[in-house]
């Protein structure tokens, strides 16, 4: 089978809206903590650039600040939002809650860059008592692949995922052709295809 006759999906995966912990580099993971103002803010623009594709489903991280920024995503073009725990960010052990520059002084500066880095050597680096990078993809990938076996039933169509920064640099790495380089500053989406029957990722570009 020629790989044009797979079903491929387009999915458009965004980080949450700005939340106060953003602001101060505090390590948030699996703690629930809100979207600020300019968090909402962002989220309208997102929802707007959003717009043009009609996006008709969106999966969601269950924590507030990436369910808000779906919902308002929402606001601009009507969606199906099906949340789930399984998109959350990393759980971050020890270091949830800290402050950035803290967990680097406790934990030291290598292992904030290993924490950081895209070498497949570091996946499996995770903070004490906390998942490893690797457990965090793989929790998103099964989970992924689940909702479109379920949810989907129209390829043409695209599909949002509303997560977090560290689990879309993590697929984001993982798909084929994608940059050295992912920023992830909040709000941002990232364009990736999904080909189905193989469960490979493609790198497609930021929207």
């Amino acid at each position: 089978m020629d790989e044009n006759d797979f079903m491929k999906l387009n999915v458009f995966v965004f980080r949450h809206g700005e939340t106060d912990w953003n602001v101060a580099t505090r390590f948030q993971g699996h703690t629930n903590i809100m979207l600020n103002d300019n968090g909402r803010r962002q989220a309208q623009e997102l929802g707007e650039k959003l717009r043009p594709f009609k996006i008709p489903l969106i999966a969601s991280s269950d924590l507030a600040r990436a369910h808000e920024t779906a919902k308002i995503v929402t606001s601009f073009h009507p969606a199906k939002i099906i949340i789930s725990e399984q998109l959350r960010e990393a759980h971050l052990g020890d270091t949830e809650g800290m402050l950035r520059d803290d967990v680097i002084k406790t934990f030291s500066e290598e292992s904030w860059k290993r924490w950081r880095s895209a070498k497949p050597e570091d996946m499996d680096f995770g903070w004490p008592n906390g998942e490893t990078k690797r457990d965090q993809l793989t929790r998103m990938k099964n989970y992924i692949r689940k909702f479109v076996s379920e949810h989907v039933t129209d390829f043409s169509l695209p599909m949002g995922v509303s997560t977090h920064g560290g689990v879309l640099a993590r697929l984001v790495h993982h798909a084929d052709n994608s940059p050295t380089e992912v920023q992830i500053p909040n709000c941002v989406v990232y364009h990736l295809e999904y080909v189905v029957p193989v469960d490979r990722w493609v790198f497609k570009g930021k929207v």
